[in-house]
């Protein structure tokens, strides 16, 4: 035991300031305890990054159909089919529909049914079929990489608050952020002469050279998206982070805690026609800017009305939408246009995207899947580095 500390509580450098020594305690104990569970959400978290991609693909018969039609936009698509049909179709087969979704005039619209097993079905609206369901099998494959990633629970049986794992994820997190700091800080050279030499890779030198370039600056590469995913993960995991930012941001605790209710008006069904919903879509095209996918939430006993939400065309503003609650009467009850959200809002409906890097679409989850990968290997070299300067392992260790 006094060895392993002697190991890890080196002895303060002649010319090394006091800071940089504790920040270099503080990078190496951490990156010791958190090395094994921050490579497992790597893994994880860049996975689940791909999920809706993965599901395509697997479903890619369904999903995909035989058309290469240009509607400019969403909407325009949506105009020329009969969605009051596809949900009277529906409801023949299936009973209740649930959600129901329009990505774009080349992908079949996606139904979920109300009653369990609330199964996702995949419509033509070309052919007016049903084409087939989605397994469930990958849905429950995704729940478990969640569950890993989120709160290092390995079945979807064990109870996420009885389980004391669920908080050690937010820990690690926690630990990374020290990590990403202390390592830009311990990066930092004392000329800035030296900064470029320092962001290059010499492949040609010997594996431990090699190995400590790595972990230098692939970590500070990486280093920006790495603050920026782990604190949108601390965001979603720990309720005092959100409400840290939500209040930075402008809001109060009443705005924070503050459910919002929506009541549906008395409505006299003698006199008001129920329109059809195609109408209803109409009414959330004229109150949005937006063009994009269409979400549609049917009404429930509890939730008599429909909530549409319509998210936009363009590459900078897809991951923002506009919400509609719509009584069948087609009154608005009441809408929340993003633009027109207060900041704090904006950032509560965009935190999760901000996070899994689906903020601007397949760009941003690609790169958010290239820093995962490279962030993997940040534990390793870093465990390599230390094993190397306290001679246990091999100088005789080559790339061979």
């Amino acid at each position: 035991m006094n060895k392993l500390v002697k190991l890890i509580f080196r002895p303060k450098r002649k010319k090394e300031s006091v800071l940089k020594y504790i920040y270099s305690l503080l990078h190496l104990i951490l990156g010791l305890l958190s090395s094994i569970i921050l490579i497992l959400v790597f893994i994880t978290g860049s996975l689940y990054a791909f999920k809706h991609q993965i599901e395509d693909l697997a479903h890619r018969d369904m999903v995909y159909l035989d058309k290469t039609i240009d509607y400019q936009n969403n909407i325009n698509f949506i105009n020329t089919i009969d969605i009051d049909n596809i949900v009277k179709d529906f409801k023949t087969q299936y009973g209740n529909p649930k959600y129901l979704k329009i990505t774009n005039p080349n992908q079949s619209i996606r139904i979920t049914q109300k009653e369990k097993p609330s199964d996702e079905f995949f419509y033509d609206p070309y052919k007016k079929e049903i084409l087939g369901k989605k397994n469930q099998n990958i849905n429950y494959i995704f729940k478990v990489i969640l569950r890993v990633h989120r709160w290092f629970i390995f079945s979807l049986k064990w109870n996420i608050n009885k389980r004391p794992t669920s908080k050690i994820v937010g820990i690690a997190g926690i630990m990374l952020i020290v990590l990403v700091i202390s390592g830009i800080i311990l990066w930092v050279p004392k000329k800035l002469k030296q900064i470029k030499k320092q962001l290059k890779i010499n492949w040609k030198a010997n594996f431990f050279k090699k190995n400590y370039q790595i972990h230098s600056v692939w970590g500070i590469y990486t280093s920006i998206i790495l603050l920026l995913m782990t604190y949108t993960g601390l965001y979603i995991n720990f309720n005092w982070v959100a409400d840290f930012t939500l209040k930075s941001l402008g809001a109060s605790d009443k705005e924070i805690h503050q459910k919002k209710k929506i009541t549906a008006p008395q409505e006299n069904s003698s006199t008001i026609k129920t329109l059809k919903i195609g109408k209803l879509i109409n009414t959330v095209e004229k109150n949005s800017r937006y063009r994009g996918i269409l979400k549609i939430q049917f009404p429930t006993k509890k939730s008599p009305y429909y909530t549409f939400k319509i998210y936009g065309h363009e590459f900078l503003n897809q991951s923002c939408y506009d919400k509609f609650y719509i009584s069948k009467y087609n009154t608005v009850i009441d809408k929340e246009i993003f633009r027109d959200l207060a900041l704090y809002k904006k950032a509560k409906l965009l935190m999760e995207r901000l996070h899994t890097g689906e903020i601007l679409g397949l760009p941003s989850i690609i790169l958010y899947f290239v820093v995962c990968t490279m962030s993997c290997f940040l534990p390793v070299t870093g465990i390599i580095i230390w094993l190397k300067k306290n001679k246990l392992i091999s100088s005789s260790v080559t790339t061979s």
